[in-house]
């Protein structure tokens, strides 16, 4: 079931909902609810691409340095 401010919004759900069936190829006809399953691997797609922009942002090459950053602080660094 999707929620409109749970899921619809959520921008790991992107592409999932009946409204962005264009989107990946499909007609409304076409589309399904998408099962847990859809929605874990989507979010992992999702993570990836915005992983590839931030690098790119940050002028990074895919596997150069990784900076892993949570809650603001750098992986590897501690608050001062």
């Amino acid at each position: 079931m999707v929620t409109c401010a749970l899921d619809y919004h959520d921008e790991k759900f992107f592409g999932l909902a009946k409204a962005d069936a264009e989107l990946v190829g499909l007609n409304g006809k076409q589309w399904c609810a998408p099962t847990d399953q859809m929605r874990d691997d989507n979010a992992a797609q999702i993570m990836s691409l915005k992983r590839k922009f931030m690098l790119a942002e940050w002028g990074v090459a895919e596997g150069g340095v990784d900076v892993a950053v949570e809650d603001g602080v750098e992986e590897g660094k501690t608050e001062e």
